[in-house]
């Protein structure tokens, strides 16, 4: 057995079975403290058995309940059988000894080299001040590692204990031979914790500082750093960054390493073609200074918050000046009903994204704006001569789109990619933008014919025939695309009894989802219903129709995302371990799900998305 599937194995091992029993995490200096200044990224679980305990009650509650003992008896006994009990025999790591390990701090990091896109991974593991099981956990890698007839060395790094296990690591991201030598893993255990890494250097460091020793600047000193823990990372469950200045600079060395100018005195040509240096000059990613995100829970709801780093006087070019949301109501109209599976408003200047994004284009190649421009031009001339696309289409889109689905009729692949759904494009004249849309259709593959208009309850629907690739044969099977101008919108679906139900009117009463007293409940969470972004997903519905198909019959739903012929094997295999049909009824289920509502809460420091997932109603 490879000694990268020892240490895999091991490692998993020590993740899996940790979640067992509960202990008090020891007091280590934080992921921040330790990492060095430069981290390229890291996530981290501060107190990893305290977040197991608050995200995994709804589902865990699920699975032990009563009715699901049948089927959960039956996958845990075919994965001890199948996977875990060989896996034990094979390398002898009896995975009950390690369900003291994981309880405290648990992170995974990504420290640069000394040459661009070079990395060293660092996986720090702690017990929560339970000594004993890491020293087992030690000793039974090197027995594992003997019997393998894998060579490895004991060292003493910074007055702790070290195993290095070489590997072959040459011509890798993780080769840092120019740097420290010898390639390998290093598996150090500083009391009760475990660090895995390939770099010697990097674990001396992290020793040194888990020590209170000074080894260099900490990532807990980075500005861009305390910013982001400051507002998201305080309480956090996990919590994850990514320094995004770094890793650009790194991005365009290799970019000019292996992307010389174009030579256009051979190939006059080539100014048409983009270069990777004008495409990353023109979406002026010097304003992103990281990525971030966190998970947080209290009494009522589990919390996710999304945050892009970039000031707000930085926004205004480039991609992020495509991303200018407007401070309006985002809440769901009242025709909206408790019925759809999903539901997104989004309140920004159609006309200045286009004209931002015609920007960006002309940025990144002038050659190519005025392609586009001159294509423009000539829609719907065909109809009307002195018809003007950009004026009708650009001068009339308006500041408010939404998106409604509802869950599939069927099972069937047809429904499932294209399930019910209705798009809203606002516009201060509908009709006009109207125009514009049926000046488009004469960019889609349609036929003769394939462009029709009827009344409909004193409105006119236009519906676009176009053919798209059938799964079943290489013929091509027809698409409506139905829209109609009404009210201040611009109504599209592909279902026409979607458009003709909305067209109908408005739903009113305890049916509009904006009367439901969880979502205003979340709504209240975010803080802001007037943040100009709001996106509502509910599963249950949907859910209901693949968990109730699994009962019935699992075979043929497993079909529909898996060639039977070339993956049959898999197929028999993974309904052998889960047989649905043991599953109770999905009424004791349903009470474990939950909507999830995020609504935008950026300000001048970030842009940031917050989603708010209540706790469901048979969570105790």
């Amino acid at each position: 057995m490879k000694v990268s599937s020892i240490i895999l194995t091991l490692l998993t091992s020590v993740l899996w079975t940790g979640l067992q029993e509960r202990s008090q995490a020891a007091a280590l200096p934080t992921s921040a403290e330790l990492l060095p200044e430069n981290t390229w990224a890291f996530i981290s679980i501060p107190h990893t058995e305290h977040a197991k305990e608050q995200l995994s009650k709804g589902m865990l509650q699920l699975w032990m309940a009563p009715p699901m003992q049948p089927f959960r008896e039956h996958v845990e006994t075919q994965i001890n059988e199948r996977f875990l009990t060989p896996l034990m025999k094979e390398t002898g790591i009896d995975l009950a000894q390690w369900n003291l390990l994981a309880k405290g701090q648990t992170t995974l990091a990504l420290i640069p080299g000394k040459d661009p896109l070079q990395i060293k991974p660092l996986l720090l593991i702690d017990s929560g001040g339970e000594v004993g099981p890491m020293n087992e956990l030690t000793e039974k890698l090197t027995s594992v590692l003997t019997e393998k007839g894998q060579p490895f060395t004991r060292e003493r790094i910074e007055g702790f204990s070290m195993i290095h296990i070489p590997l072959p690591l040459e011509e890798t991201l993780l080769d840092i031979s120019n740097e420290e030598g010898a390639q390998g893993l290093c598996v150090a255990q500083a009391q009760s914790t475990l660090l895995v890494t390939t770099s010697r250097v990097s674990l001396q460091q992290i020793m040194r500082r888990a020590g209170g020793q000074s080894a260099g600047k900490t990532l807990s000193e980075n500005p861009r750093f305390q910013v982001m823990e400051k507002d998201h990372f305080q309480g956090s469950l996990i919590h994850g960054w990514v320094q995004f200045p770094p890793i650009l600079q790194a991005i365009k060395k290799e970019v000019a390493r292996n992307f010389p100018p174009p030579d256009t005195s051979n190939n006059p040509l080539a100014a048409l073609i983009p270069t990777p240096q004008a495409i990353l000059e023109s979406l002026h990613l010097e304003a992103l200074e990281g990525f971030g995100f966190a998970i947080s829970a209290n009494d009522d709801a589990q919390l996710f918050d999304l945050v892009i780093q970039s000031p707000e006087s930085t926004r205004n070019r480039g991609l992020l000046g495509l991303i200018q949301i407007e401070a309006s109501d985002a809440t769901p109209p009242a025709f909206v009903t408790e019925e759809v599976a999903s539901f997104q408003r989004i309140r920004i200047d159609g006309k200045k994204l286009w004209l931002s994004l015609e920007g960006l284009v002309a940025d990144i190649s002038p050659q190519m704006a005025e392609v586009v421009k001159m294509s423009m031009s000539f829609l719907g001339k065909d109809r009307d001569p002195a018809f003007d696309f950009r004026k009708s289409f650009i001068d009339h889109l308006g500041d408010d789109f939404i998106v409604l689905q509802w869950p599939p009729k069927s099972i069937e692949m047809q429904d499932l990619v294209s399930p019910p759904q209705l798009f809203l494009i606002g516009s201060s004249h509908p009709e006009i933008l109207s125009n514009a849309f049926i000046a488009a259709s004469g960019l889609l593959p349609t036929q003769e014919g394939a462009f029709r208009e009827r009344a409909f309850l004193g409105r006119t629907i236009y519906s676009i025939t176009v053919p798209v690739s059938s799964q079943d044969d290489e013929n091509l099977a027809p698409m409506g695309l139905h829209f109609a101008p009404a009210g201040r919108h611009v109504a599209i679906s592909t279902h026409v009894e979607v458009l003709e139900d909305y067209l109908r009117g408005e739903a009113s009463g305890e049916a509009a989802l904006s009367k439901n007293v969880a979502f205003d409940r979340a709504l209240k969470t975010l803080g802001n219903a007037n943040s100009g972004y709001l996106h509502y997903q509910n599963p249950i519905a949907s859910t209901r129709l693949f968990y109730e198909q699994a009962r019935k019959d699992p075979q043929k739903l497993l079909s529909q995302w898996i060639d039977k012929t070339a993956s049959g094997a898999f197929s028999d295999t993974f309904l052998e371990v889960f047989d649905f049909k043991k599953l109770p009824p999905f009424e004791v289920v349903e009470s474990y799900l939950s909507f999830t509502l995020t609504g935008n809460i950026s300000d001048e420091k970030a842009l940031k998305l917050r989603s708010v997932a209540p706790n469901p109603p048979g969570l105790k």
